[in-house]
């Protein structure tokens, strides 16, 4: 192993961009059909033998809201998709605990489906969106 002199060494910048996260997670923010909010978390609805939810956007906090990425926890494995209110972009797909990023088309926000894990019972812990800043 060999130490570097001073003229070997090259400088690295690196620019970090501020983030800030706001949860958007329980029933003030979202309706689920299927599925329902037990009072801590979202759960999935059993639809013919196959688990499903949809979280459909509520109030009018997703007017013109446009995070850069969105993180979903909950039950290991759970992958869905963030869709916009003409229900033919995908804004996010996602996997459990990742941060997605979220591309626009220039309309709102409007639901979350396609929520699966294999077909059995699972559950949405946390909806948190992230903004560059």
């Amino acid at each position: 192993m060999s130490i570097l002199t001073p003229s070997e060494v090259t400088t690295a910048t690196y620019t970090i961009t501020p983030q800030e996260s706001f949860t958007k997670f329980d029933n003030t923010y979202w309706e689920a059909g299927p599925g329902s909010w037990d009072g801590t978390k979202w759960v999935s609805q059993d639809i013919r033998g196959f688990h499903a939810m949809t979280l459909y956007v509520l109030g009018t906090w997703y007017a013109d809201y446009r995070p850069d990425f969105i993180r979903v926890t909950g039950t290991a494995g759970l992958t869905g998709s963030l869709i916009d209110s003409d229900e033919d972009y995908t804004i996010s797909s996602w996997t459990m605990s990742e941060r997605s990023p979220c591309v626009f088309a220039g309309l709102n926000i409007e639901y979350m489906s396609r929520l699966s894990v294999g077909g059995g019972a699972f559950e949405v812990t946390n909806i948190e969106f992230i903004f560059n800043i």
